[in-house]
């Protein structure tokens, strides 16, 4: 029998034990390595898949145009369009309120009782009456108020007694001031002329006072011929104007006297017209009770009243023979004239000729004055001494007399002033005395009731607590009157509205019935430079502090650029929206989100109007299942 050696050793090795573990341990290597690379493939192949299952998943919407209406919402507080504030003018306790806020209240209901008490204000009246009267007294006990002074004030005062009184003393004293002066004047004339005499002699001041006379008509009458002209020629020339204007103011006087005449011979042809309208009018009414005779002769009597009338209308509007244009050429002429006149007299040549008459007139005035003077030096001295005596008692005399009237206007002045403040004291004590009887008699007991219908909006007293005076112890909305609210706006967004722009309730599901419209727009001033506040008139089933949110559609706009309002958003650097750009890879395009900050310039509840640096086809990032920011890597929705 053989062995086969081979067989035994392959039999031997295969049941070692060692050997065994050894075949084991490789082939669970070689199955790991399988499996390894087996997952590796797995991965590599679906890596993108299960990448893009950990992204934030993006919805996305292309940009596109359209057109929005705008729409600016505020919110405010209701408050009332023309509230009734119920004021008492004491202070007084108050002992029982019916007023309610919300209570209905018609014109004459209860609002309140006041009890009876002096009020504080007819306390102070009384205290003002007494200081008064101390006033009065104290003033009548002072040495300058006279029994005179007391019995012309008799607690009253007549400003114009006083002021003709003044004005009689006024006058006496300006008269007496004028008869002084006067005689001042003529002490010093007099005084001047003995000076000018000396002692007893005659000085040359007269002859240079002449001489210079001369000099001054002589210059003016070689001015007069060095121009050209000579007093005869300016004489004529000027004078020739003057008939000329004096001629047309006479047309002109004649063309207006025949103008009114016109005018009234119109008025009574007029007058005549109406009178034959009137017959006729009244047999039109009589109808078939009047004569045909009767009725033709009334229509032939009128139409001759119209024509005469008609002429006489003629004669005065007639453009080429009438008497308005007879007055307006007339008048035309006279102006010429009177224009002729002025422009002459403010030429060179008539002032020439006015300077040297005039400085003619003052030589020969003078001369002739000289020529009429005293015969005797000696006598003309003792003359003017014997009148200088005159003259100075003259000026004495009046002299007291200014004085004495001065002296009188002063004390009446004085006097005056007295019973004017007298006057006023007493005048305070009877003022203070009506307060006090108009406090007295409303101190008692009484109801304040409602003056208007209306409701209660609010109440400020409490019973048994004093009122303050002047100020509202119940406001009343009035019947009938509506509401107001006011909200702020910025200056870009009041520019789309309007005075009177329909504005409506946010949520109009719970205050259907409520309206509004746009009152005014006027600087807010809490931010005058940035912001308007825009007021409403509200109407509707509306209480006075609740609060609303009111709509107000504005303007409607076409733009180019339009994404939702969800793809808006803002952070500290201002508004920006966020949109998917796409980036090629081996296993695909990656898409990421990409940061573009906007301009937004128009709203309304679901979109808005943007201004970026965009091409206007990009995906716009609506809305995404986590949160994103600028760079990160995303997924798309499906849908």
């Amino acid at each position: 029998m053989s062995i086969d050696l081979e067989s035994t050793k392959k039999n031997k090795k295969e049941t070692d034990p060692q050997e065994l573990r050894y075949r084991r341990r490789k082939d669970a290597i070689k199955n790991f390595a399988i499996i390894f690379l087996v997952v590796m493939l797995v991965l590599t192949f679906f890596s993108n898949t299960i990448m893009n299952y950990s992204l934030p998943q993006v919805a996305v919407q292309y940009m596109e145009s359209g057109s929005i209406t705008t729409t600016i919402r505020g919110t405010g507080t209701v408050e009332s369009g023309d509230p009734y504030n119920v004021i008492v003018k004491e202070t007084r306790t108050v002992s029982s309120i019916t007023a309610r806020v919300g209570q209905e209240v018609r014109q004459g209901d209860i609002l309140f009782s006041l009890s009876s008490e002096d009020s504080e204000e007819l306390e102070a009246a009384k205290e003002e009456l007494k200081n008064a009267q101390e006033v009065y007294d104290d003033r009548l006990l002072k040495i300058d108020i006279t029994s005179s002074i007391i019995a012309s004030s008799q607690g009253t005062i007549s400003t114009s007694e006083y002021r003709s009184k003044i004005t009689v003393a006024q006058n006496e004293m300006d008269a007496a001031q004028k008869e002084y002066d006067s005689a001042l004047a003529e002490l010093d004339k007099i005084t001047q002329q003995m000076d000018a005499l000396g002692t007893l002699g005659i000085s040359t001041a007269d002859q240079v006072k002449l001489d210079a006379a001369k000099d001054t008509m002589d210059d003016a009458e070689t001015a007069l011929i060095n121009a050209g002209l000579s007093e005869t020629i300016v004489y004529s020339e000027f004078t020739t104007l003057e008939n000329a204007a004096a001629t047309a103011k006479t047309n002109e006087d004649a063309a207006k006297s025949a103008l009114d005449s016109a005018n009234a011979t119109l008025t009574s042809k007029q007058g005549i017209v109406d009178i034959a309208q009137a017959n006729l009018d009244d047999l039109i009414a009589a109808g078939a009770q009047a004569g045909e005779i009767d009725y033709d002769n009334a229509s032939a009597e009128l139409a001759a009243a119209i024509a005469e009338r008609d002429s006489a209308a003629n004669a005065i509007v007639d453009p080429n023979t009438g008497y308005q244009k007879q007055y307006d050429d007339a008048a035309a002429i006279r102006t010429a004239a009177d224009t002729a006149v002025t422009n002459y007299k403010n030429g060179n040549s008539y002032k020439l000729y006015s300077a040297y008459v005039q400085a003619k007139n003052n030589y020969y005035n003078l001369k002739a004055s000289l020529n009429n003077g005293a015969s005797s030096e000696a006598d003309t001295w003792n003359s003017l001494n014997t009148q200088k005596i005159a003259a100075e008692d003259k000026v004495k005399k009046a002299k007291e007399k200014l004085d004495e009237k001065t002296d009188y206007l002063g004390e009446l002045v004085g006097d005056i002033e007295l019973i004017r403040e007298l006057n006023k004291d007493y005048q305070k004590i009877v003022d203070a005395q009506k307060k006090v009887d108009k406090l007295t008699t409303s101190s008692a007991a009484m109801d304040i009731t409602a003056p208007i219908n209306g409701t209660i909006l609010n109440v400020y007293i409490i019973s048994g607590k004093q009122t303050t005076a002047g100020e509202a112890a119940v406001v009343i909305q009035p019947e009938g009157q509506g509401y107001t609210m006011s909200f702020s706006v910025s200056n870009n967004e009041a520019k789309t509205i309007s005075i009177g722009a329909a504005a409506s309730v946010a949520n109009s599901w719970w205050y259907n019935d409520v309206t509004g419209t746009v009152e005014s727009i006027r600087p807010d001033t809490a931010s005058p430079n940035t912001n308007k506040l825009v007021t409403l008139n509200l109407s509707g089933s509306l209480v006075v502090g609740q609060t609303l949110t009111m709509s107000i559609d504005s303007r409607t706009s076409n733009y180019d650029s339009i994404v939702p309002n969800s793809a808006i958003h803002e952070d500290n650097n201002g508004k920006f929206i966020l949109v998917v750009q796409s980036k090629p890879s081996p296993l695909g395009n990656r898409y990421f989100a990409v940061r573009y900050d906007v301009q937004v310039l128009a709203s309304d509840d679901t979109k808005s109007a943007v201004k970026a640096g965009l091409e206007g086809y990009e995906y716009v990032i609506t809305t995404s299942s986590k949160p994103i920011s600028a760079g990160d890597q995303v997924r798309l929705s499906e849908n």
